[in-house]
């Protein structure tokens, strides 16, 4: 490489610049200053494609259009948990037996997500579950919907449908009155979630879960008559202490 000083014409003009290069080459370029810049029909007789007669890309004017970048390998995976928890309602009077169609608890996804993450909120599934969604979408807030829209439908789409295929309905009856009581429910994964990666770089990542409240009974009274049961039956010897918890904790356990 070497210098070339500006000395207030070159290299438009027809004496030509020369210099000598380090190795001894000798290099000459001449620059006819009567041609105009912007004649672009003069430089396009050198093949090429060019935007005047000085400023050209050196490649065919014919020449294809570069090809586009390939496209990174983007992978979807949607992961729901065995754990079932059983979603459930009944009453005596059938018209009160509700439950909300399953479709429509994952559609609340939509309304969970809010910009690049989700809300905190819980959403109610029947009287005594609640579904919560966290999610996280990566780039800007402004392009992102139609990224956080695919992965809602997708979501939506799959376990809204698969826990929809667990519906059922059936009525008991009392053993001694044989009155009849009504019951609806389904099988929900306890959680789930799916991740969107690009290249191995997670891109978007939606997870939710479900999680129920037992009732009073349950929670307290139910645990409280089992130890009674426990101190008593034991105290008076109807069975071993193991054996009389084990009975009166499976019979909380069906109830609970």
């Amino acid at each position: 490489m070497t210098d070339v000083p500006w000395d207030g014409s070159y290299p438009w003009r027809k004496s030509a610049l020369k210099r000598t290069m380090p190795n001894g080459d000798e290099f000459t370029t001449v620059i006819d200053p009567s041609v105009p810049d912007s004649d672009t029909q003069i430089a396009g007789l050198a093949g090429l494609e060019c935007a005047s007669a000085y400023v050209c890309d050196h490649k065919p004017a014919n020449s294809p259009n570069p090809a586009p970048a390939p496209a990174g390998k983007t992978t979807s995976t949607l992961t729901l948990s065995s754990d079932a928890i059983f979603v459930t309602d009944s009453s005596l009077n059938k018209n009160e037996v509700k439950l909300p169609n399953p479709n429509d608890v994952f559609h609340i996804v939509y309304n969970a997500i809010e910009g690049n993450g989700c809300r905190t909120s819980s959403f109610d599934v029947g009287n005594s579950c609640t579904i919560s969604y966290r999610c996280m979408f990566a780039g800007e807030t402004n392009v992102i919907k139609p990224s956080s829209d695919a992965v809602a439908k997708s979501l939506h789409g799959t376990a809204g449908l698969q826990v929809a295929k667990s519906w059922y309905e059936k009525t008991t009856y009392s053993s001694q009155w044989g009155i009849p009581k009504y019951w609806i429910g389904c099988k929900y994964p306890r959680n789930g979630q799916i991740v969107i990666t690009q290249d191995n770089s997670v891109q978007s990542q939606l997870s939710f879960e479900i999680t129920c409240k037992g009732s009073w009974f349950c929670d307290v009274a139910c645990s409280g008559v089992t130890a009674g049961m426990l101190s008593l039956g034991s105290a008076a010897g109807l069975a071993p202490a193991e054996v009389f918890g084990a009975l009166t904790a499976g019979a909380c356990g069906a109830f609970c």
